[in-house]
């Protein structure tokens, strides 16, 4: 930008600052003086133009009262003659002199046609002048008169030169008819009619500037009382909008840590399950699996010893059963509580691990899109996707026979989504939240308690959808 843009820029954007920090009330207040001001001034020059041609009207037809009532009866032999007789211009003399004349006339001219034939001044009498507008105007009919300035060419050598001049042209018309035989031309001083007329307008302008400041007055009453209205409700508002940011910001706060208990709670909860699976393992299972061995060498002692006793019951059978179904229980159930050691592992390794694992089970194949995952995520949402991406499989083998099996995860900066689907007969989506499907309902909680959604897309004909979207809380991670 070159200095002369910015020298002539920078008052533009100090008058913008400035313009910004006024109140809506002052802002009205200006922009209204303006407008009104400027409506006062049109006002004001038409009602004063009015003023005036209404005066200079009204003394133009005094005027040509005057010339019909004591000048046209000395002009009747135009109407038949182009001069008048030298008795007709002696009486003229005579009426128009100063001495005797009624009105203060400076001068005078009586036109035939474009000539002057009769004047106080001889050598204007016989010349024609151009037709100007008032002329024309004169000679159709009209009286007109126009304000001018005392010149040599009104009064040669008047000591008033330069005062104000009222010209009148009236038609003289033949007696008895409307027919224009001439036109008289008058100068009268109008110093007092100038003095009244400029009064007039005086005071019309200042009832003008009255009305317009009362108007504005009023306006700005009006403006500045809505003003400390909306400025009062501005604040209000303000305040009120601060409250429920602060409220907001204690929310998220609150839900943060809410979510964060969440996910330590899960956390412990998955440790204490994993505590109690070796506790299972390492205390009831190693005695039951002490107590199926000594019972086995216990009954090899008795068929050694003594055949019949073994032959009366089926008792130490049935205790060797029971045991071992036993014993198969509590370890299914101990490798039930905990999943596989999975907290060293990525998130992508651990549901490659939980693809694998369900292909092994059930011998079905699937597809398998983990790859992306680029994040580190804590403990309990690790091993919530875990049993999530699992009991989703198991879902998809026992509703669709394994058909179609899909497993998908991506992540952005604040949270991991994973999707399991398959291609099989699906059903309506309601249908899911029944009495048998406890597996998806603790799913859904395991999901919602870590501030995740959990979310079912099945209808008939077209394969089912389960998705779960969990929030990476950072808390949580550090």
């Amino acid at each position: 930008m070159s200095p002369l843009a910015r020298f002539t820029r920078l008052p533009i954007t100090l008058v913008r600052a400035a313009w910004q920090r006024f109140s809506l009330s002052l802002k009205f207040s200006m922009a209204a003086s303006i407008v009104v001001t400027l409506g006062m001034i049109v006002i004001g020059s038409w009602v004063s133009a009015r003023i005036e041609d209404g005066v200079v009207s009204n003394a133009a037809t005094a005027g040509g009262s005057y010339v019909e009532n004591y000048i046209a009866p000395h002009l009747q032999e135009l109407a038949s003659d182009d001069d008048i007789s030298a008795e007709h211009k002696r009486a003229l003399d005579r009426l128009l002199a100063p001495q005797t004349a009624s009105k203060p006339i400076l001068s005078f001219r009586i036109w035939k046609d474009n000539t002057v034939i009769y004047s106080d001044r001889q050598e204007h009498i016989g010349k024609a002048f151009a037709v100007t507008e008032s002329l024309a105007r004169a000679w159709r009919g009209a009286i007109v008169g126009e304000f001018d300035h005392l010149t040599d060419e009104h009064s040669a050598g008047h000591p008033m030169k330069g005062a104000p001049v009222l010209e009148i042209y009236a038609p003289v018309r033949e007696r008895g008819s409307n027919r224009i035989i001439a036109l008289a031309e008058t100068y009268e001083l109008a110093g007092q009619l100038r003095a009244e007329l400029t009064k007039a307008q005086v005071q019309s302008w200042f009832t003008v500037g009255a009305v317009t400041l009362v108007i504005i007055g009023c306006l700005f009453g009006i403006v500045h009382n809505g003003s400390r209205t909306i400025e009062k409700q501005r604040l209000s508002l303000e305040q009120r909008v601060a409250q429920l940011s602060r409220l907001l910001a204690e929310n998220t706060d609150l839900r943060q840590r809410v979510d964060y208990a969440n996910q330590r709670m899960a956390d412990a909860n998955e440790r204490m399950l994993r505590q109690i699976s070796a506790d299972l393992h390492d205390g009831p299972v190693q005695l039951l699996g002490l107590a199926l061995l000594k019972l086995g060498d216990f009954c090899e002692v008795i068929e050694e010893t003594n055949q019949e006793i073994l032959g009366k019951t089926d008792g130490p059978e049935v205790m060797r059963m029971a045991l071992r179904e036993t014993l198969h229980e509590i370890r299914q159930l101990s490798a039930g509580l905990a999943p596989p050691d999975v907290e060293n592992l990525t998130l992508g390794e651990t549901l490659q691990m939980v693809a694998k694992k369900h292909e092994q089970l059930t011998g079905t194949h699937v597809e398998c899109d983990v790859n992306s995952l680029e994040v580190t995520v804590p403990f309990p949402i690790k091993t919530c996707l875990y049993r999530f991406a699992q009991e989703a499989l198991n879902n998809a083998y026992r509703h669709a026979g394994g058909v179609g099996q899909t497993l998908r995860a991506s992540n952005d900066r604040d949270a991991i989504e994973i999707k399991v689907s398959d291609q099989g007969p699906g059903t309506v989506a309601e249908s899911f939240n029944g009495a048998g499907s406890q597996g998806l309902t603790g799913l859904r909680l395991r999901v919602e308690s870590l501030g995740g959604t959990f979310r079912i897309q099945s209808r008939p004909g077209w394969g089912t959808i389960l998705s779960a979207r969990l929030p990476i809380l950072q808390e949580a991670m550090s």
